[in-house]
């Protein structure tokens, strides 16, 4: 792959990543991408830059996107992403206090069982002398 083709790469990635998720947005990348390849096409020896100066940088992209949405629809997105958030990280904490319970009580059986042993020993000595 070639410089100007992972700079472009990275360029797609910077402006999916300054979009929030909704079907709209996937919309507008292939719209965006499709326009790209067809100035490629027509322009053979072209560089990142030239394609910034024609479409935008990503943050002007995704500005301009944001702001043709209706402010439920963004409201509507980012109380999903807040939601999707919130549940992965009860998850992890969820998962993390399990296995810490189950590690407890894991040190806590090993320790009974080796003081339930010294107990049997040390009777077995008092009946052997």
């Amino acid at each position: 792959m070639n410089k100007v083709n992972l700079e472009l790469r990275n360029y797609y990635k910077q402006i999916k990543k300054n979009l929030p998720f909704s079907k709209q947005s996937s919309i507008l990348l292939k719209n965006l991408k499709n326009s790209i390849d067809d100035y490629i096409s027509l322009h053979s020896h072209f560089n990142i830059q030239e394609i910034i100066d024609t479409f935008g940088t990503p943050d002007e992209i995704a500005m301009s996107f944001i702001a043709s949405i209706d402010s439920k629809e963004l409201k509507k997105q980012l109380s999903a992403k807040r939601i999707i958030f919130i549940g992965f990280l009860s998850l992890v904490i969820l998962f993390t206090s399990v296995y810490l319970i189950a590690y407890i009580r894991g040190k806590n059986i090993v320790v009974y069982e080796s003081e339930e042993e010294i107990t049997i020993e040390t009777i077995t000595t008092i009946i052997g002398d």
